[in-house]
Formats: C-alpha cells, sequence, structure tokens
C-alpha cells in the first residue's frame, strides 16, 4: 500500500487519455486499468478514481470538495468570460455557501418542483417529432435531441422559442472550453459563449427584478434577494448560466447515447416496443450504460490517507463516472446493454452533495421522449456508418446520430 504523500509515479498509468481512439470506446481500458485494484490511477489530467466504491466514497467525503472556477479553469487556457459563468455554479462552491445556494436552486429543480413541466416538455416532444416524421430522415441530434433540451429551458425562463437556436449555440460554444484538450479557437468560442449567455440572462434577469414572475430566473432570484445576496441579479445570471449549459448538454447527450442504445441493441428496442412499462427502467440503464458525463472533479480540502495513499490538501481527482458504472464488481456483466437491470443503481448524475441539480429534469425529459416516441413512431433505425464520438470532452457525445423513422 502506499502510504507517503501522493506521487503520480507511485500509480497505475492510463495512457489511454492522450488517445483519441480511446475516446471512441474508453470501456475496454477503463475496465483493464480497474483490474489492476489500486485506489486511485494516474493520467494526463491527474489523478483519477475509476471504481464504482472510490468513486462513491469521495463524491461522499466531506474531506474532499470542489475548486473554484478560478482555480479550475484559468490554467487550462479560457478567459474571465467562461471562469465568471462558472464562478457561482454548484460544481465550484463548497459548503457552507453551495448548501444555501443548492437549496435556493432546489426551489425549481427539485423532483416536485419539475413535475409542472410535464405538459409542456411532451408538446415539444410531439412537436418535433411530427417534424422528424415528415422528414422521415434527420440527425437526430440536431434535429430532435438539442433542440428538445433547448426549449425545455425556454419554458423554463418563459423565454421565446425563438431564442432556442441562439441559447443552443451559445451553450455549446461555452463547453467547448471544458474539453480535455482545446486550442486558442476553442477557448475564444467557450469565452464568446459564455459572455452572450450572461448578457442574454443579466437582461432578463434585471427586466424581471421586483416583478411577480414565476420562471425559474426569477425564482432563483428571489431566493439570492431573500438571502441577501449583493448583486442578486448578476448572481442569478452566472448560476442559471451554469444550470443552462449543463442541462441543456446533459440532456442532449443522455437522449443520443440512449437512443444510440437502443439501435445497437435491437433485442432492447424490441423489448420496449412490446412493453412500454419499461421505459424507467430502460433510461437507468441508459445512463449507467452510457452516460452523458465522462468525469467531474473533486479536491482534497486537507490531507488525507486515502485507501493508503496519502493525499496532499489540494491535490485534484477526477471521478470516472462512466469507469464507475462498467464496474463488473458493482454491475453483474456490465458491458450488458440491459432494459431489465434490477438494482440499478448507477452514478451517471454523480453523487454526494455535487451531484447533478438537474437529475429530477434530465429524467422527466428522457421518459417523456422516449413514452412518445415508442407510442408514435413504428420503426426507427440507424442511417449510414457507426457513429464517431466526440473526443476529449468532459461530457460524452456523438458527433451526429443520422436516423430513419416510419410512423405507426
Amino acid at each position: 500500500m502506499i502510504t507517503t504523500p501522493i506521487r503520480l509515479r507511485d500509480l497505475p498509468m492510463l495512457e489511454a487519455f492522450e488517445d483519441e481512439a480511446f475516446w471512441q470506446n474508453p470501456y475496454p481500458a477503463l475496465a483493464k486499468a480497474q483490474q489492476s485494484g489500486s485506489p486511485l490511477y494516474r493520467s494526463m489530467i491527474g489523478p483519477l478514481a475509476l471504481g464504482f466504491e472510490m468513486t462513491r466514497e469521495i463524491g461522499k467525503d466531506p474531506r474532499f470538495g470542489v475548486s473554484s472556477a478560478k482555480e479550475a479553469l484559468a490554467g487550462i487556457g479560457v478567459g474571465q468570460p467562461l471562469i465568471e459563468a462558472f464562478n457561482y455554479s454548484l460544481l465550484h462552491i463548497n459548503p457552507p455557501e453551495h448548501t444555501e445556494r443548492r437549496s435556493i436552486i432546489g426551489r425549481r429543480f427539485g423532483a416536485a418542483s419539475v413535475r409542472d413541466l410535464e405538459p409542456r416538455i411532451k408538446e415539444t416532444a410531439d412537436r418535433l417529432l411530427d417534424e422528424l416524421i415528415d422528414t422521415r430522415e434527420a440527425d437526430f441530434i440536431t434535429s430532435t435531441g438539442g433542440p428538445l433540451a433547448t426549449q425545455t429551458f425556454c419554458s423554463l425562463l418563459d423565454a421565446p422559442l425563438s431564442d432556442a437556436p441562439l441559447i443552443e449555440g451559445w451553450t455549446r460554444d461555452m463547453a467547448t472550453g471544458l474539453k480535455v484538450q482545446r486550442d486558442e479557437t476553442m477557448a475564444r468560442r467557450a469565452d464568446l459563449g459564455s459572455e452572450r449567455v450572461l448578457n442574454y440572462l443579466g437582461r432578463l434577469a434585471k427586466d424581471r427584478l421586483g416583478k411577480n414572475t414565476e420562471d425559474a430566473l426569477s425564482i432563483i432570484l428571489k431566493g439570492f434577494l431573500e438571502a441577501g445576496y449583493e448583486h442578486p441579479t448578476e448572481l442569478a445570471a452566472a448560476t442559471f448560466a451554469q444550470v443552462m449549459m449543463d442541462g441543456i448538454d446533459t440532456v442532449k447527450n443522455a437522449l443520443t447515447n440512449g437512443l444510440h442504445s437502443l439501435l445497437s441493441h435491437p433485442e432492447a428496442l424490441e423489448a420496449l416496443q412490446e412493453n412500454p412499462a419499461l421505459v424507467p427502467s430502460a433510461i437507468e440503464e441508459m445512463l449507467r450504460f452510457d452516460g452523458p458525463t465522462l468525469l467531474t472533479g473533486r479536491k482534497a480540502l486537507e490531507d488525507i490517507d486515502f485507501h493508503g495513499v496519502r493525499i496532499s490538501a489540494g491535490t485534484p481527482i477526477s471521478l470516472v463516472w462512466l469507469a464507475a458504472n462498467r464496474d463488473q464488481t458493482r454491475f453483474p456483466n456490465p458491458d450488458r446493454f440491459d432494459v431489465h437491470r434490477k438494482s440499478n443503481r448507477h452514478v451517471a448524475f454523480g453523487v454526494g452533495i455535487h451531484s447533478c441539480a438537474g437529475a429530477n429534469l434530465a429524467r422527466l425529459q428522457m421518459r417523456i421522449f422516449f413514452d412518445r416516441l415508442l407510442k408514435r413512431v413504428r420503426r426507427i433505425e440507424r442511417v449510414g456508418d457507426e457513429p464517431k464520438w466526440l473526443p476529449f470532452g468532459i461530457a460524452r457525445g456523438l458527433r451526429s446520430l443520422p436516423i430513419r423513422v416510419d410512423a405507426r
């Protein structure tokens, strides 16, 4: 066991992160690394936790927290706009401030709070399916997955649907700044997207200040006002910017990855067509099997002895959720896509106080979409070559997913 302060050379090395081929199918390399039994691993992005129990333990241990946005992002070539957008992110704030802000956001994103969105999400899904059925062939991401995620946030904001393409483009540009590898062009795109999102939300927040409006931004703004925060409009805009970027990107990828898994496993799609009651368990299996997030970061807040590894305060550690969700010590036959899987307690949305605040909304959108898809589409198939995955991203998503559908 390693008992001295952590030294990267003392841990097994996962070199695959540097290889673009890894990003097309990361699971064999991750499974091979897990076989060493080490509690942590090293990589080009720093120490990693891969196992199910290890990621859960770190995610729930209060001795591990998160880095500030400036600390996490300033050294990777992005500018002030992206840092400002993430400065108020729940992913970059520790307790006690995190506790209060999470509670404010939870007023609109809690399990009970998102249920009133169901009619609007259903209406949006049906409208997008109408368009898909009319064209018969389309890229699912640009025609359906991305628009559904974005238009749901327009509903949350009480913003016109005509703004959806702008919002989707801006948040997509923001997300380019969070890649494991990026260039100057990507960094500039991320900064420009962040600046435009902050300006857009800032104008909305100022316009709704003091008004009796009940959209998500207004609810968050009122929460910050009641808590006595300074600069509440700027704080509400920056907080919602991060929630919106994460929410759109996560749902777009969750829908796309889930559909890709179904199309790659025809027996699973057939099982859902025969028994739509399986949709809830199928959604959990989609999230486990090929979730929308590769990893998230943590930081040791103090010197820690973690399973024999002495971790110095300030050491960053990445929790690799994709690996944890294929851990064979937790999931029997982890590489099998099984919509009947029982006891599917995955970690696709993270664990602990820094787990995904929008998980309830993401699950709701997935359930409604796949319910409507099964009711309205008789046949769906992939078109063209095997889809390619976007490389070097913290999120896991496809470049495109061309499909063909036939209506019932």
